[in-house]
């Protein structure tokens, strides 16, 4: 089977895969969050985990390495908090970004207003999207963690299309390259 033969057995593969991940993302769109987020949470936690590991072998080769030692304890504790308090964690997380988000969105609108008041033009896109920060740093500050999922599950839903529409492309190449 030559180059050409390969690719488009390789395209039509590759198109079935992501035709049925992105309707598996969009049917699933909360569990395949649960199950990214998780793995996300799970990495960085063993990135701390051997990030202290590591400090620990520099500090017992070279005992003057406190701060090593003092990184290191820090780094497993952390990775250990992450794991066991992981929605308290996104709780945080979510509330910071709504109340950034609000007071970005009181910035734009005041920046808008002196636009409005010199009477120079463009102070309709800051207002608006001063009112869209509000709206969302509001939503995020009063339920962080149903805002987590609510985006969440909006990158899930994106990531599906795209996977979808991908697949679609791979499939028209392939078939379209085996009839040639």
């Amino acid at each position: 089977m030559g180059t050409k033969g390969k690719n488009t057995v390789r395209d039509i593969v590759v198109g079935i895969v992501c035709l049925i991940l992105g309707v598996l993302f969009l049917v699933f769109k909360n569990q395949v969050f649960d199950a990214i987020y998780g793995l996300f949470l799970w990495g960085l936690a063993i990135g701390f985990w051997v990030a202290g590991v590591v400090g620990i072998i520099f500090f017992i080769k070279d005992r003057s390495r406190v701060g090593s030692l003092i990184m290191a304890i820090v780094s497993i504790i952390s990775g250990i908090l992450l794991v066991v308090f992981k929605d308290l964690i996104i709780w945080v997380l979510c509330f910071t970004i709504g109340v950034l988000l609000f007071l970005d969105g009181v910035f734009k609108i005041s920046k808008a207003v002196t636009y409005m008041k010199a009477k120079a033009k463009g102070a309709a896109i800051p207002l608006c999207f001063g009112i869209i920060n509000i709206i969302l740093g509001a939503l995020a500050i009063l339920s962080p963690i149903r805002f987590a999922e609510q985006i969440g599950a909006f990158i899930v839903v994106i990531g599906g299309i795209v996977l979808i529409v991908y697949g679609i492309q791979c499939l028209i190449s392939g078939v379209s390259e085996s009839k040639n």
